[in-house]
């Protein structure tokens, strides 16, 4: 059981909507491990949807707030693969301080044991 008192880690997952399911699993397999995960905004189904210009301007102000939040970033980077908006929630991390990781340096699930 955890300490009442323990402050838990927090990280923004970031990455192309086309990794929603490797987001989730990463949800999954960090919150086993005490972290706390931020996501960015997707539709219940898990699926792409055309979105309008209006809310995904919005949907990425809400992604920057959630880094702020954040004490780190994940940067989930399929086959080392990640856009623009990715790019710029990256500059944007680093401008803040905070520290960014990349899926793709990693070997295993193991994250951050």
């Amino acid at each position: 059981m955890a300490n009442e008192n323990e402050k838990f880690m927090v990280v923004a997952l970031c990455g192309s909507m086309n990794f929603i399911q490797e987001m989730l699993k990463l949800q999954e397999i960090l919150s086993e491990d005490g972290i706390i995960t931020l996501l960015p905004c997707f539709s219940a189904d898990g699926q792409r949807h055309k979105v309008e210009l209006s809310k995904k301007e919005q949907y990425g102000l809400m992604h920057f707030q959630r880094i702020d939040m954040a004490d780190e970033i994940l940067v989930v980077d399929v086959d080392k693969y990640f856009g623009e908006s990715t790019r710029k929630e990256i500059e944007y991390a680093k401008s803040k301080g905070k520290p960014v990781r990349y899926v793709s340096d990693f070997d295993s699930d193991n994250f951050y044991n």
